[in-house]
């Protein structure tokens, strides 16, 4: 018997969950590397991970917004089994189906990519669909004709095919509890004469909606990792290494990725496979370890003496991260300290509010006043300068109240639609152990629009709807920046506000069917190599990094999945 053997790496949300995928069949045999460690069953409470924010668990990476005046900021990623989601709220919300699929014409991927073809991969992923039992007994079939020590794979596979069933409900896309301010902006929303929409659609026209999450069906917070049952984790045909970095992807005389070099234990190894190598490393580890393989611009690769497998001038080249700005208000309504708080929250707050003077407590209490206190509940497309509630959409804002002091206040998130920043990863080093040079555009190119768009929301703000709610700037933030809500107010505060809830990038190892302004072509495969494909956000359009990038991520390893098992794309 012959195992089709493929090799994973990066074992983060699109690798984790494309490894579990191509597991259910006995056939195949996978091994997933993730340079991270498994995180401890503690790790995902919101207020203990902050003690695990080390080199151990997370990754920042150093940003250049300026080579000339050294400005520069700073991306923080997991690297753990599970990836940047392993311990997140799973904000969970469709990029503008329009504008995807004008993505997908310009770049001519429609027969695959256009939101026609995927609309069902998407909600695949989060909410139950239909188990193939076509396939899996026509599987079946095929096994029983096999010889006698094939037997045992046919009940296993049985058993698979039930607990895939189970599986597929575990996880719903859902509206997280609404708060009175929710409802009260919600109201004001709808006396200002906008539409209020309570499910995720495809948002083309100016709306609010309510915010949504990718949890349990329980209620309880997701993660990739829970598509590693037992079962899962439990299959001879799925190993899973964790602690081991990719340093290099191996290929034959004629260019064909035959295995993986790594680091495991301080010590290099490597494993070749029979069948492909995916590449899961992310936006910034899938062009990189491209470029240490000698797939990549030439010049760059000749700079850094990196022997030349395949000339390809787009890796790493197409860097796009949102345009966001974070801007707070207070407001006079009365809130409850423990409002809309679970029972895990009401002893955090006991806890805090007793042991809070001691100082190596102080860091996890200071959380529950932090970003992860603030996520959306109300979501907002809106037009940037036209009042006709009729009109395309320019901006996405999220609404995320948040008691203070007794007062309801509110952290709002304002991103363009249309408007990207665009960088680049570059080698800095052929040594596998040195980060690469990552270089993007700074917000300040963008200030003018950004302002518009933050002085759009406001004024929003400042309706008579909205007005009575008593919303104001934040004490802060008039500190800050001084004076009142003026242009060259609104254009300091652009600047020095962070925007923390999307850390969202992509298109880093670009899709399309032109070798010289794209990577991987629609069957995600790296052109002009056999058996080498990327499946991570590096391959999706920049619109997918808005409203944060996660269920296209969940997308894309759903329809990886289903290309691979086809089995008939597996070379260039």
């Amino acid at each position: 018997m012959l195992f089709r053997i493929i090799f994973a790496v990066g074992g983060g949300v699109a690798g984790t969950l494309l490894a579990s995928r191509l597991s259910e069949n006995p056939n195949v045999f996978v091994l997933l590397l993730e340079a991270g460690d498994q995180a401890p069953w503690y790790f995902h409470s919101r207020y203990l991970e902050g003690f695990f924010e080390s080199r151990d668990i997370s990754y920042e990476w150093n940003v250049n917004l300026s080579v000339h005046n050294d400005q520069h900021e700073r991306w923080s990623y997991w690297r753990v089994l599970g990836g940047s989601c392993v311990a997140c709220e799973s904000f969970y919300d469709f990029p503008p189906a329009s504008e995807w699929d004008a993505w997908t014409d310009e770049r001519r991927l429609s027969d695959v990519w256009s939101w026609s073809q995927i609309s069902d991969a998407f909600a695949s992923s989060p909410i139950a669909d239909d188990v193939d039992t076509k396939s899996l007994e026509q599987q079946q079939v095929n096994i029983e004709e096999e010889e006698k020590r094939r037997m045992q794979m046919v009940m296993s596979l049985k058993k698979r095919a039930n607990v895939a069933s189970r599986s597929l409900t575990l996880f719903s896309v859902q509206v997280v509890t609404i708060d009175q301010m929710t409802d009260k902006l919600r109201n004001a929303a709808i006396l200002e004469g906008y539409k209020v929409v309570d499910e995720i659609t495809r948002k083309e026209k100016i709306a609010f909606s309510s915010a949504f999450y990718w949890r349990k069906s329980d209620g309880g917070s997701a993660s990739v990792l829970d598509y590693l049952t037992r079962e899962v984790q439990s299959r001879f045909n799925l190993h899973i290494l964790t602690g081991a970095r990719a340093t290099k992807v191996i290929f034959d005389m004629d260019g064909k990725a035959t295995g993986v070099s790594y680091v495991y234990d301080g010590r290099p190894q490597r494993v070749l496979v029979n069948r492909e190598v995916i590449l899961s490393a992310g936006v910034v580890g899938s062009p990189h370890l491209l470029l240490l393989s000698g797939i990549g611009p030439e010049e760059q690769l000749t700079q850094f003496n990196v022997t030349l497998i395949r000339p390809l001038a787009a890796v790493g080249e197409q860097l796009a991260g949102p345009l966001t700005t974070t801007i707070e208000y207070r407001t006079n309504q009365d809130c409850k300290s423990g409002a809309n708080v679970s029972f895990t929250d009401w002893i955090m707050r006991t806890f805090c509010d007793n042991l809070k003077r001691f100082e190596f407590l102080k860091r996890v209490c200071d959380r529950r006043d932090g970003s992860l206190t603030k996520w959306p509940t109300l979501t907002a497309s809106l037009s940037a300068s036209a009042v006709n509630k009729n009109s395309n959409t320019d901006l996405y804002v999220t609404f995320a109240p948040f008691c203070s002091q007794s007062k309801w206040s509110l952290s709002v998130q304002i991103s363009l639609l249309s408007s990207y920043r665009s960088g680049s990863v570059r080698l800095q080093s052929s040594d596998a152990s040195q980060a690469p040079l990552i270089e993007i555009q700074s917000r300040e190119w963008f200030i003018d629009l950004l302002t518009k768009a933050a002085l759009r929301v406001h004024e929003l703000l400042k309706t008579r709807s909205f007005a009575t709610l008593g919303i104001e700037l934040s004490e802060w933030q008039r500190a800050k920046c001084g004076g009142e809500a003026s242009e060259s107010f609104f254009s300091c505060l652009v600047l020095k506000s962070p925007a923390w809830l999307f850390p969202s990038h992509t298109s880093s190892c670009a899709m399309g069917n032109m070798v010289a302004n794209s990577v991987v072509d629609k069957y995600l495969r790296v052109h002009g190599v056999k058996r080498l494909r990327v499946v991570d956000a590096s391959v999706l359009p920049p619109v997918a990094s808005v409203r944060g990038a996660l269920s296209s991520v969940l997308m894309l390893a759903e329809k990886a999945a289903s290309i691979i098992r086809r089995g008939d794309q597996g070379d260039a």
